[in-house]
């Protein structure tokens, strides 16, 4: 049995979000590490569509019941 992918879609305050957090990290830690970051979450993005209990998902209902949250990290 295949599992259902989830399609996953940024708002358009959240893509603005992504672009000013690359625009910040070229800014105050270089081009190299932007790339790096976007690569990061990118990844974490794309992890999403694995569904609400994606490896490195978390319960977090004592922020709001039903919430999840994932940690993004980079590998290595």
């Amino acid at each position: 049995m295949t599992s259902r992918r989830w399609r996953v879609r940024l708002t358009a305050t959240a893509e603005s979000d992504f672009r000013n957090i690359l625009r910040w990290t070229a800014e105050w830690f270089g081009h190299a590490q932007a790339r790096i970051h976007s690569e990061t979450l990118t990844h974490a993005i794309q992890t999403l569509t694995d569904g609400p209990h994606a490896a490195g998902s978390r319960q977090r209902d004592d922020i709001a019941e039903g919430l999840m949250t994932l940690h993004v990290a980079r590998a290595g």
